[in-house]
């Protein structure tokens, strides 16, 4: 029907017409608007220019399903919000590049088995709240972390961990936790910093491969092994970026916590994948996205438990402004 309508309606219009309407579409498609070729090298540095303040927002959702710790399993979920600010500070004697990090924004919800456990979120606190996660956590939005990147751009070390940890009570449930997920590699690993970068310049369609091991607590130490792709060019937020694609596998480096010989950890099946789109003009990450998936196994003497964790992290660099007093 809708055909018979085309023909019908385009067999009144006249022939040198309906040729003209042609040759006016085809010169607007030839002349109009075009976007130069993309390069098919990008050069995969990190830059840090002095003055700039970059805002990365990070979130953090996880699944967890728990085995042994009672007669049935329990699922756990944990959602994490987070704003961290990086004010690149000066170049000094040694041609690093000095950093001051900070959080400046955290929300964080714990539930377990349907009920929630507790919740935080910086930008809602209420007068007199007693909560030992909010008074942990609100000491560390105090700390502020110094950074140190070489030549390449490289974050080599990280100042001020130690102090940030000894600011919160690291007693309760809250501050152990806390102090599990933050030492030097898991400020090295976070999503504001550059991952897996070959650090030189790659050609579209060429990999290579990464590993990296970093403290965990009590589960030891994880090494994770990546590899990457530089697989194209897409427009994240207007801007043309690189596109890093990337797969890994995570195993645990210590069978055996370090100070507890009746306590041991194994990761198996640990696997990872994700993409990063890098901006080569700004010489940061625009956005990342990983999926991670593992099955932890814990033996405390008799007793046994698993874990099934699954996990998404998304980042996001969201300000680009002037680092104050810089």
């Amino acid at each position: 029907m809708l055909s018979n309508m085309i023909r019908t309606m385009t067999s009144r219009i006249p022939l040198p017409t309906i040729r003209l309407a042609w040759a006016a579409l085809a010169v607007t498609l030839a002349c109009g608007p075009s976007r130069a070729a993309d390069p098919d090298t990008v050069e995969l540095v990190p830059k840090w220019p002095v003055g700039k303040r970059l805002v990365t927002r990070i979130n953090v959702e996880q699944n967890q399903r728990i085995q042994g710790a009672g007669p049935r399993p329990v699922s756990q979920q944990i959602s994490q919000e987070q704003e961290i600010a990086i004010d690149v500070l000066r170049v000094n004697d040694r041609k690093e590049t000095e950093m001051e990090a900070r959080f400046q924004a955290m929300k964080m919800q714990m539930r377990m088995g349907g009920a929630q456990l507790f919740s935080y979120d910086s930008q809602n606190r209420r007068f007199g709240e007693v909560n030992p996660v909010a008074e942990a956590m609100d000491r560390l939005l105090e700390a502020r972390l110094k950074l140190f990147a070489d030549e390449q751009g490289r974050v080599t070390r990280v100042e001020g961990i130690k102090e940030m940890l000894e600011s919160m009570d690291t007693r309760g449930m809250a501050g152990q936790m806390l102090k599990g997920m933050f030492n030097e590699d898991a400020v090295k690993q976070m999503g504001m910093l550059p991952q897996g970068f070959p650090y030189r310049k790659v050609k579209l369609g060429e990999s290579w491969t990464s590993e990296t091991s970093m403290a965990a607590g009590p589960v030891g130490t994880i090494k994770v092994q990546m590899q990457h792709t530089f697989d194209g060019w897409e427009t994240r937020g207007g801007i043309r970026c690189a596109r890093i694609t990337y797969t890994g596998t995570i195993t645990s480096g210590a069978a055996e916590a370090a100070g507890n010989s009746a306590l041991s950890f194994d990761i198996q099946g640990g696997r990872l994948r994700g993409t990063n789109w890098f901006d080569p003009e700004l010489g940061q990450v625009r956005e990342g996205t990983s999926d991670v998936y593992m099955k932890l196994n814990i033996t405390a003497g008799a007793q046994q438990m698993s874990i099934d964790l699954s996990q998404k992290v998304t980042n996001k660099l969201i300000a680009v402004g002037s680092a104050p007093g810089v």
